[in-house]
């Protein structure tokens, strides 16, 4: 490894314990080695800082919190102490192909004007058996700030899971940290502050497999409401910033595309017998748009399952993404 290393490879890690060692090992296997690796332990309980513990790899600097912080403000702090001209985020639960940082090098060198790139994954279960890749896509290796936001807008955060994202480490200089106001959406707005001042890249090709399971923090109790008011705030701030032309088809897509998901889950709660939180969930779709409105919605689309509007894209960004023309946002009211 260099004095300063081409990558840092951030690992924040919180009760991971089940999977850490598999997840570490696909760092330290890497084809490529100029990288640092650090593995950030927030308080874990569950003997993960024990198992870091037993890596002499000269790469790993490790760090344990004295109390659990949150997973932002541990990643945060690791961040802070990276020297690499790329940050590679990294997660507990998930394994890094052979040649994942090599590829992702070679992209860097290509594409010296992205504010983050991200990768194709694929998507394995608890077990490590493989479940299915994410599709390609005609996405372009690079996107300007404008068309991620659409894109943003239309299909939800572009990297889709932390563990693909490179970044240079200049960029969090110039527009700062993760939020630490939010819990589980943080990732996703610190994309969306990037979109305002750079283009965004993708590696098409699979570089990573990312493990889904029940303990993850996106299926804790309460999840659903937290992304809810979080991404709510998010979508917001894209749909203030996206052209005037495209506002009305941009409000009917959100009311049953971002909103409906929302709706199913209240019912789902009504069902486990939780109606108390079905209504927390409701009352604040409502703060977004009209509930009974979206709620008929949800109920004649069969939650989207019979009819899905098409995403609203300004005429830049179906050129951009070289897309046919189409109807646009197909309202139902």
């Amino acid at each position: 490894m260099s004095p300063e290393p081409k990558v840092s490879v951030v690992l924040p890690v919180y009760n991971g314990l089940r999977h850490l060692a598999k997840s570490i090992e696909s760092v330290l296997g890497q084809t490529f080695a100029d990288f640092e690796f650090l593995v950030w332990d927030d308080a874990s309980t569950d003997g993960s800082w024990e198992l870091i513990g037993q890596y002499r790899d000269p790469r790993i600097t490790a760090h344990r919190q004295q109390s659990n912080l949150g997973l932002f403000p541990n990643l945060n702090q690791a961040l802070e102490r990276t020297r690499g001209e790329l940050v590679r985020l990294w997660s507990q639960d998930d394994v890094m192909k052979p040649h994942c940082l090599a590829r992702e090098q070679e992209f860097w060198h290509r594409h010296h004007q992205v504010g983050l790139f991200y990768c194709r994954r694929e998507i394995i279960s608890e077990d490590g058996s493989a479940s299915h890749s994410s599709s390609e896509d005609g996405t372009p290796p690079v996107v300007s700030g404008r068309v991620a936001d659409e894109v943003s807008f239309n299909w939800g955060s572009m990297p889709g899971n932390i563990s693909t994202v490179t970044l240079p480490r200049v960029v969090f200089d110039d527009v700062g940290y993760f939020t630490t106001e939010m819990r589980l959406a943080s990732d996703f707005e610190l994309w969306i502050r990037i979109h305002e001042k750079y283009p965004v890249g993708f590696v098409n090709e699979v570089l990573m497999s990312l493990r889904c399971h029940r303990a993850q923090l996106s299926r804790s109790d309460g999840a659903e409401l937290v992304f809810l008011r979080e991404c709510r705030e998010i979508y917001r701030r894209l749909h203030e910033r996206l052209p005037s032309e495209t506002r009305r088809a941009r409000e009917r897509y959100g009311r049953l595309i971002h909103c409906a998901p929302y709706v199913h889950a209240a019912v789902r709660a009504l069902l486990r017998g939780e109606p108390g939180y079905a209504w927390s969930l409701l009352k604040d779709v409502h703060r977004w748009h009209n509930a009974a409105l979206v709620a008929t919605l949800w109920l004649v689309t069969a939650n989207t399952r019979v009819y899905r509007p098409q995403p609203v894209y300004s005429g830049e960004s179906r050129k951009a993404l070289r897309l046919g023309e189409d109807r646009g946002a197909i309202s139902l009211v």
